[in-house]
């Protein structure tokens, strides 16, 4: 059950890191791949994509991986 628990701690680490790197680089990002879909591993981009089912297809079974849609800092989501 530890090495479970270890486990999954490690993948939330990597998500973690994935997540606060794609926020890091938002502008960065934004200017190559506006309303694109990005999947990202750590500080890597492993793919790009029209779609997110796209990317969770090619990359949804790795552990860690964050994938968001880039789009314009003017824009507010309501959710």
């Amino acid at each position: 059950m530890e090495s479970d628990i270890e486990s999954l701690r490690e993948e939330y680490e990597i998500y973690h890191q994935s997540y606060l790197w794609f926020n890091k680089n938002y502008k960065e990002l934004a200017k190559t791949y506006m309303n694109k879909y990005v999947a990202i591993l750590k500080d890597e981009i492993l793919g790009v994509a029209d779609t997110k089912e796209e990317l969770e297809r090619k990359f949804g079974n790795i552990k860690g991986v964050y994938i968001d849609l880039i789009t314009s800092p003017d824009i507010i989501w309501m959710l």
